[in-house]
């Protein structure tokens, strides 16, 4: 589902039209009440698990760049012997290293690793969250809590300019509100790094 289609969703479930009394909202506010969702998931310390396996090894080559979308790296995979077989690396071999004004990359120890340019590195880790624009998909495990809070967030709006709607909308805000924040308390472990994850600094 685009971001797009999401955002119309929201706005068919404010039941919002002109005739109605107080503010109307235009597509691409329901777009802006999406992306406030998605800051208040990043906010919450919620993170997306994504994974990259586009690195080549490289011949006596130890440190390999960490690609800008990793927040954090929960682990780190070699691939040898066949195209699309991974060895986990085990985490005291290796470390993120970083200094000032340098793009942080994840070192592995020589003792573990004798590079291959025929194969890869695979990156494992997660994500925060980009805000959206209008074609671009929206994960589908996260869609229902985007939805809601995302519908919080125009109904507090639609609510603002008082008339006849103003109570039920507030009501029905709070409601979605709830609902988001049960789905967040409820989330699964895959949206949050684990005790080993090493943080991407800078990200």
């Amino acid at each position: 589902m685009t971001a797009g289609t999401l955002a119309a969703r929201i706005a068919v479930r404010c039941h919002d039209a002109g005739y109605l009394e107080g503010p109307t909202a235009t597509a691409a506010d329901y777009l802006a009440f999406l992306n406030d969702a998605v800051e208040d998931w990043n906010a919450s310390g919620g993170f997306y698990p994504i994974s990259d396996a586009t690195t080549d090894q490289v011949a006596d080559t130890y440190d390999y760049a960490i690609p800008a979308s990793f927040a954090y790296v929960d682990e780190v995979g070699i691939e040898s012997e066949s195209v699309g077989h991974y060895h986990t690396v085990d985490f005291q071999f290796w470390y993120i290293d970083y200094r000032t004004g340098s793009t942080p990359t994840i070192h592995i120890r020589r003792a573990w690793f004798t590079p291959d340019a025929t194969y890869h590195i695979l990156i494992a880790g997660h994500k925060r969250l980009a805000v959206f624009a209008t074609g671009d998909t929206v994960p589908p495990d996260l869609s229902a809590y985007l939805r809601e809070r995302g519908l919080y967030h125009a109904l507090h709006y639609l609510s603002a300019g008082g008339g006849s709607l103003a109570a039920d909308r507030r009501a029905a805000a709070q409601f979605a509100l709830q609902v988001s924040a049960d789905m967040e308390n409820k989330r699964s472990l895959a949206f949050r790094p684990n005790a080993q994850s090493q943080y991407v600094p800078g990200r």
